[in-house]
């Protein structure tokens, strides 16, 4: 199936590197890459050069530092096809991919399916199938406090609704219920989300018929339960497909929400860089299309704070296993000739975690520092002062309880091919 689609296997990590290189190459001499660049006669779209630049860690990937493949994301454009990890999984998103390229820009045309808001409307009435989200949604949040038998009576209620919801044939069914068959709170549910699929698909039959598209996806969906995982490509479909369609019958708060969903998405999945890159770039499309002070933009502008707080976490947790790598080199370097900064370094790793009031890693750090400076320094200089004074410090605090002694493997730290590795423990003085 992948073969008549012409959509082959996942690129290897030395087709990646070349087509890194290349993008070097042009870049270094003033040149826009083409929207594709072949490798072996096989076409690699830049996106997923971009992807695997941006998450690679190995040292070798450095050299391919440029402008092209530094570059942010734009909301406008269509994004690249994505392609899919190996497995059942793919067959099955690529058939339901087929039936949303098919099916939904026809939805889209002015005229057919219900009529949108105007694009600077506050107050949007919600669709059948919003009030269905909704109602799920309000059943699971009971669930989740305790309150099962209000919780499955709204579950079955929107279950109820439906049946109406698809004899309306509103233009935004197949987003909603795309967003509500890809929602992450249902992975606590398993087997009542089975049997929620499992009913859409019967009633779809039912009231569509058995060629509709909607039914063949929640069909695909029934069986293979998995394909929820997919839900990133899903969503940029859809999404895709909106932005090509001008002018619209969607209403715009659909679009947005999808918007928000897709990045939702994408920070869950760790891709937070794409995902803050691209809520730059519609918080300034909304602002120049709505206003700064609209709600929909004011929604966007609180989706970049977030993004910004799990970049930032992110990028504090990259550094953290930086310093921990240097103390790692430290453990098994500070004697060799020519490599005597270690005892400055584990000294000034030290000062910052005191500053964060990690106590007990400060101290870790100093006596570290103490045990490294003695094989290069006399005891009469300014160093040793420097951790002594650290020392009795924390020390203080040790004994008023504020902090306990590390235990052993503290500083267990990952390498650049996420396997761990344990640095020794600090000898006691």
């Amino acid at each position: 199936m992948r073969e008549q689609w012409n959509m082959g296997k996942n690129f290897s990590d030395a087709q990646l590197e070349v087509a890194a290189e290349e993008a070097k190459r042009l870049s270094d001499l003033g040149h826009e890459p083409s929207e594709e660049v072949e490798v072996n006669g096989r076409k690699i779209p830049w996106d997923r050069v971009r992807r695997r630049f941006r998450r690679e860690k190995k040292e070798e990937w450095h050299k391919y530092d440029c402008a092209f493949l530094r570059r942010s994301f734009d909301g406008k454009a269509p994004v690249q096809r994505v392609m899919f990890l190996d497995g059942s999984i793919e067959s099955d998103v690529e058939h339901i991919l087929m039936q949303i390229s098919n099916y939904y820009p026809e939805c889209l045309i002015p005229g057919r399916g219900a009529a949108a808001s105007g694009t600077h409307g506050l107050i949007i009435s919600k669709s059948g199938i919003d009030g269905v989200k909704a109602t799920l949604n309000e059943g699971l949040t009971l669930l989740e406090y305790g309150r099962p038998g209000i919780g499955y009576a709204m579950i079955e209620q929107a279950c109820d609704r439906f049946r109406d919801v698809l004899r309306e044939a509103e233009v935004d069914l197949l987003p909603t219920l795309l967003s509500i068959l890809c929602g992450a709170r249902w992975r606590n549910y398993n087997k009542l989300y089975v049997y929620m699929v499992g009913y859409y698909w019967s009633m779809s039959q039912e009231v569509l018929g058995m060629k509709h598209p909607v039914t063949t996806i929640l069909g695909i969906w029934s069986k293979a339960h998995h394909v929820r995982d997919a839900s990133e490509p899903l969503y940029r479909k859809i999404l895709n497909i909106i932005d090509k369609v001008h002018p619209t019958n969607l209403a715009p708060g659909v679009v947005y929400g999808l918007e928000t969903e897709y990045l939702t998405d994408l920070s869950q999945r760790g891709d937070v860089w794409l995902a803050r890159n691209l809520a730059d770039a519609k918080w300034r499309q909304r602002q120049e299309s709505l206003g700064a002070t609209h709600p929909y933009t004011i929604m966007m502008l609180q989706m970049r704070s977030m993004l910004i707080v799990q970049e930032r976490k992110r990028l504090v947790t990259e550094a953290e296993q930086m310093l921990l790598k240097i103390l790692r080199l430290g453990e098994e370097q500070f004697r060799a000739e020519g490599k005597s900064w270690y005892y400055v370094y584990a000294l000034q790793i030290g000062y910052r975690y005191y500053r964060d009031g990690r106590y007990a890693e400060a101290e870790a750090c100093f006596k570290r520092s103490a045990l490294w400076v003695a094989t290069m320094l006399s005891k009469a200089g300014s160093f040793h002062l420097q951790i002594d004074r650290q020392l009795k410090s924390l020390l203080r605090l040790k004994e008023m309880g504020l902090f306990s002694p590390l235990p052993p493997g503290w500083n267990r730290i990952l390498d650049e091919d996420g396997e761990g590795d344990e640095m020794e423990d600090l000898q006691e003085e």
